[in-house]
């Protein structure tokens, strides 16, 4: 028997039904689009073919549910960027959110250079570039995310 997809699905607390949010193959699914600052509960079912590439699709009864808040991400404030050496970069930001997060630093001099981040609410606030002479002058964007795992 081999495997069958699965079909989550989330509700919020606002009210209104649950709704499909996708389509996972195997047992894990990322929601990438949740409602942030709300209560939300997730569902999954299964759904089978039977005969096999008959086109006749049945579904399983769903899921226990799981609730989980998801709190809203507040972007960084960046407040300086500083070249104390004339090979390094010292970019420093203020943390506007409360709970653990991973980031992106990304410069736009060519060719563009991705340096990732993680930290938590009170540490990692501050960032040094070093050895990139060849990078000055450069623009540089914060991106923030945050990563849940419900267990």
């Amino acid at each position: 028997m081999g495997r069958h997809p699965c079909h989550p699905d989330h509700q919020t607390r606002s009210g209104g039904g649950f709704e499909e949010i996708g389509t996972a193959a195997g047992r894990e699914f990322i929601d990438r689009s949740p409602p942030r600052g709300k209560r939300c509960e997730y569902r999954v079912r299964s759904q089978g073919e039977f005969p096999p590439n008959s086109g006749n699709y049945y579904y399983s009864g769903y899921s226990n549910t799981v609730q989980v808040e998801i709190p809203f991400c507040n972007a960084p404030k960046l407040l300086s960027v500083r070249c104390p050496t004339s090979d390094s970069v010292r970019i420093v930001w203020q943390d506007n959110s409360k709970i653990e997060w991973k980031g992106e630093i990304w410069t736009t001099y060519p060719p563009p250079l991705l340096l990732p981040l993680r930290g938590r609410r009170g540490g990692g606030e501050s960032f040094d570039l070093t050895a990139i002479k060849s990078l000055i002058p450069l623009s540089l964007r914060l991106d923030f995310s945050i990563e849940l795992e419900v267990v």
